[in-house]
């Protein structure tokens, strides 16, 4: 059955969607980035050095090989079946037609062979044939083990297997994955409340979106994510353990009733998760201006509640060593 709407539409739209879990995956998830370029010079997607570990990542800038490696990322959303090793080769090598046109781009494989910390990648929706599945990873930064290259993309230009390990392509990132991903980034990494996602998800898009269209410079950083976040109320790092917090079943109950009854009790045995989610609740409620109160003398509780302004009380334990 054939798809709906323009593919050249939908191919826009899918590089936008890619290009802001790219961002958040290497700056949150991965923390092996600070800054990624949208639509560079090269004309890839995508651009991004990749430092070796979070703690390079204060020194790992675009353009930087110092203690990193250069990714270039190519995003094809794809609705013609799986990729082939001529489908492939189009990309990565080129057409016959290209290699007459001298006006023509530098294509990805001349890239590698010039510099040996290049690494390129394909994204795309679509799955590839089972001559390409050495070449395929499962993770945006692994690498796949193969040290050949096909003989027909060979043939096409002087491609060596010393550039084998230097590309990779990361198939069956459907659209619907990639927002699954980004939602779930937002909120357990970025800790945007549930309730603001969407919200902040569109905001993100706008940004790709500007810079696809010129508006903006190319460059996206970490600050400029970071920035976006919180004024979704999101506070992003603001506590190692909080970047790793895996939100229970109930948490928009949770946060829902802070927001609507004004109050919640969480019960359970020890190590359950209470003090992290509270943890988690007073951050971003700090972050929309939340005064966060720690007090359990009922007197100076009851002396807050009778001032103006918004107030958050953190309670331990409350009916027995708070007295109420």
């Amino acid at each position: 059955m054939p798809e709906l709407g323009s593919p050249g539409f939908k191919g826009y739209d899918y590089q936008i969607t890619a290009t802001v879990w790219i961002a958040l995956e290497l700056f949150l998830a991965q923390q092996r980035s600070e800054e990624i370029l949208v639509e560079p010079l090269s004309q890839e997607d995508i651009e991004a050095s990749i430092s070796d570990n979070a703690e390079d990542r204060a020194v790992s800038t675009v353009g930087t090989h110092y203690g990193a490696e250069h990714l270039y990322i190519q995003v094809k959303r794809r609705s013609t079946g799986p990729w082939s090793v001529g489908d492939f080769a189009d990309v990565f090598v080129g057409t016959p037609s290209d290699s007459k046109d001298r006006r023509s781009r530098q294509r990805p494989w001349e890239i590698l062979e010039k510099d040996p910390q290049a690494r390129y990648l394909l994204l795309t929706d679509a799955a590839v044939n089972e001559s390409l599945i050495p070449y395929r990873i499962s993770g945006l930064l692994l690498r796949h083990s193969s040290s050949t290259i096909p003989s027909s993309m060979k043939a096409r230009a002087k491609v060596s297997d010393a550039s084998a390990g230097q590309f990779a392509i990361f198939p069956m990132q459907v659209e619907e994955l990639l927002n699954y991903r980004i939602t779930d980034l937002l909120l357990r990494k970025g800790q945007v409340p549930s309730l603001r996602g969407a919200l902040c998800f569109d905001a993100l898009r706008d940004q790709v979106r500007d810079r696809l269209l010129g508006k903006k410079p190319a460059a996206w950083t970490f600050t400029d994510i970071s920035s976006t976040l919180r004024q979704f109320g999101g506070q992003p790092f603001i506590n190692p353990r909080l970047a790793e917090y895996v939100p229970p079943l109930s948490y928009a109950e949770i946060e829902n009733r802070v927001r609507n009854q004004n109050a919640v009790l969480l019960v359970g045995p020890p190590g359950t998760g209470k003090t992290m989610t509270s943890e988690i609740i007073a951050a971003r409620s700090s972050a929309e201006g939340v005064n966060i109160i720690r007090e359990k003398s009922p007197e100076k509780i009851r002396e807050l509640i009778s001032q103006s302004g918004r107030f958050l009380f953190l309670l331990s334990d409350p009916c027995t060593t708070s007295n109420l």
